[in-house]
C-alpha cells in the first residue's frame, strides 16, 4: 500500500512537471510572437519565422510528455485503488476470522456450561 501511494505521488509530481513544461513552452512561443510583432525590424520577424518550427516542436514534445505522464498517473492511481481495495478485503477477512474465533469460544464456553448443568453442577 505504501509503495502504491509513493508511486502515485511520484506520478502526480511528474505530471505537474510535464504540465508546467507545456505552459512554459507555450509561454515562450507567445513571448517570441509578441516580440516579433513589436519590432519594426524585418529581421525579428524573419528570426521568429525561423524559430517557429522549433517552438512548435517544443510544444508538441511537451504535450506528448504531458499525455504520457497523465497516463502514468492514471495507471498509478488504479494500482493504488487496487491496493486499497485489497487491503480492505484483507481487513474484512481478518475481522470475520476474529468474529468467528470469538463465536467459537462462546460455543465452547456454552458447551462447558451445558456439560456442567447436565452433570448437576459438579465440577
Amino acid at each position: 500500500m505504501a509503495e502504491a501511494r509513493k508511486r502515485l505521488a511520484q506520478a502526480a509530481a511528474h505530471e505537474r512537471e510535464a504540465d508546467a513544461a507545456v505552459t512554459q513552452a507555450t509561454a515562450a512561443m507567445q513571448h517570441e510572437y509578441d516580440y516579433a510583432l513589436k519590432c519594426d525590424d524585418d529581421g525579428a520577424v524573419e528570426a521568429f519565422g525561423r524559430w517557429l518550427p522549433i517552438g512548435r516542436k517544443a510544444i508538441l514534445a511537451a504535450r506528448d510528455v504531458a499525455r504520457q505522464t497523465a497516463l502514468d498517473r492514471t495507471v498509478a492511481q488504479v494500482a493504488f485503488m487496487e491496493a486499497q481495495a485489497a487491503l480492505e478485503v484483507v481487513e474484512t477477512l481478518m475481522a470475520q476470522q476474529r468474529e468467528e474465533a470469538r463465536r467459537e469460544e462462546e460455543r465452547r464456553e456454552q458447551q462447558r456450561l451445558d456439560d456442567l448443568w447436565r452433570k448437576g453442577g459438579k465440577a
